[in-house]
């Protein structure tokens, strides 16, 4: 199956020119706003996310930054014709993997997309991988606080127990004393 490409861009030279040179590996969604990226990583998974710092709306940078929150490791490669060394550090600090000046070279673009790709494959697998030992981790500790806590139900049960017939064992014996006393 085809992994999964949101590209953000309203230029549509840009979802053109993009889209006709991935779709080829990739399923590639498209969006025209941040908003609607939003919508769309919202409703369903995307391996990556090619985003444009420029949009009207809410901006590439705002719209990073709702990405990583739905979704940290969702890789995205940012895209502008605005290059200052501010909106570059900022997209690198909420998480963008790259940053590609307009115009770009598709080649260099198609090369960084397989790379994230693969590094978010990598990430996962990884993530993946320490699942089990969590859970497991997870299911020991439970179970060891479970047995604790149902040592001291027990002591409590058996206490309670102990009083009881002590308690019930008084009254009889004081009836019976009485009786035979009198």
């Amino acid at each position: 199956m085809k992994e999964k490409i949101l590209l953000v861009d309203d230029d549509n030279g840009v979802l053109e020119s993009v889209t006709e040179s991935l779709s080829s590996n990739y399923f590639i969604t498209t969006a025209r706003s941040g908003e609607e990226a939003i919508e769309i990583i919202k409703k369903e998974n995307q391996n990556l996310v090619i985003l444009d710092v420029k949009l009207a709306g809410i901006d590439g940078i705002e719209t990073l930054g709702i990405i990583k929150k739905i979704d940290s490791t969702i890789p995205v490669i940012m895209l502008s014709a605005v290059d200052t060394i501010n909106t570059i550090t900022r997209a690198i600090k909420l998480g963008a993997c790259n940053y590609f000046d307009k115009p770009f070279d598709i080649d260099e673009l198609q090369n960084a997309v397989s790379e994230a790709l693969d590094k978010g494959r990598s990430n996962l697998q990884s993530k993946n991988q320490t699942l089990p030992v969590d859970i497991e981790v997870f299911i020991k500790n439970s179970v060891n606080d479970i047995l604790t806590e149902e040592m001291q139900l027990e002591n409590a049960l058996k206490k309670f127990k102990d009083k009881y017939t002590n308690f019930v064992f008084s009254k009889f014996m004081d009836k019976f004393e009485k009786k035979h006393h009198n």
